[in-house]
């Protein structure tokens, strides 16, 4: 197994600026490692509370710090080395994503490299140091890091979800499952307005994946649930909507025809909503709508 050596690691903050007020210093945190084969330095760069990741062949960390963005090879080397995943581990414009996908694999051995990196990345300035000898010298996974504020706000929301389905029995996992997997499959307004509630979703799902221990038998169930459910209303007309939000995007939204009004009243309140029109759903959509629906009326 792959093992990542500490060689050095540093952390600073840029000098910020002055905007429609003053703006605060962008942390950057760099790991020089080395996975048994090269070495190689890997860089969050937190701006305004987003992460940014690089991974370059060379210490750029100063140049980092100093942020001079009228410098062309500078620039142009940093949008060639920023990454948006390391060793499958994912980086999102938040730290939930790459939270998830530890919590979805803990034995990947790059896990305690990025972990560390972000706890050095969230420290106080007077727990740089510290953190610096504690790591410098030494694998990644043999070091006991303490867990960062983001670290700690997300295993409390993911333990919270697991806890809320850890009494149910099989029939409300799956229908759980189900909502939560059609759910997050599907492009819709609500992920963008809240991103937050959007993460918490999929971290919800992890946490009903890990209960369900046979995918062959929800597979099975998920087929039968659909067509017990679609017998119960094939004679009811469902419509699939079309609407648009501007400067964000166009959705379809599946429905029974005796909702449509109460659709676009809620679109003609919303001033930057547009109706775009209707057909009938076919079956598959239907079922679609029936799986959105699956929790529906289990106790929270």
């Amino acid at each position: 197994m792959k093992r990542y050596f500490i060689e050095s690691a540093k952390c600073g903050v840029t000098k910020g600026g002055f905007g429609c007020g003053p703006i605060p210093g962008n942390v950057i945190a760099t790991v020089q490692f080395n996975d048994g084969e090269t070495t190689q330095w890997l860089t969050l760069a937190e701006v305004q509370g987003m992460p940014n990741f690089v991974l370059a062949d060379k210490d750029i960390h100063e140049a980092m710090l100093k942020e001079d963005f009228d410098d062309d090879e500078y620039v142009d080397y940093m949008q060639d080395h920023f990454i948006g995943e390391f060793e499958g581990i994912e980086f999102g414009e938040d730290y939930a994503t790459t939270f998830e996908c530890i919590a979805s694999d803990p034995e990947n051995p790059a896990a305690p490299l990025i972990r560390y990196l972000i706890t050095l990345t969230r420290c106080g300035m007077d727990e740089v140091e510290e953190l610096i000898q504690l790591a410098s010298g030494k694998y990644a996974d043999e070091i006991d890091i303490p867990q960062s504020d983001v670290e700690q706000e997300f295993l409390e929301e993911y333990e919270e979800d697991g806890d809320s389905v850890e009494d149910c029995d099989k029939e409300s996992l799956y229908r759980m499952r189900l909502s939560l997997e059609t759910d997050i499959a599907t492009d819709s307004i609500f992920h963008e307005m809240d991103s937050e509630a959007f993460d918490a979703e999929k971290t919800k799902l992890e946490a009903i994946k890990e209960r369900c221990e046979d995918e062959e038998d929800f597979e099975t169930w998920k087929n039968g649930y659909l067509t017990s459910e679609y017998e119960k209303v094939k004679g009811e007309k469902f419509l699939v909507c079309r609407y648009l939000f501007a400067g964000i995007g166009q959705y379809e939204a599946i429905l029974p025809a005796e909702q449509k009004e109460s659709f676009i009243c809620w679109i003609d309140r919303n001033g930057s909503a547009f109706y775009g029109g209707e057909r009938e759903a076919t079956e598959a959509e239907i079922k679609k709508y029936l799986a959105l629906h699956a929790d529906t009326g289990l106790s929270e």
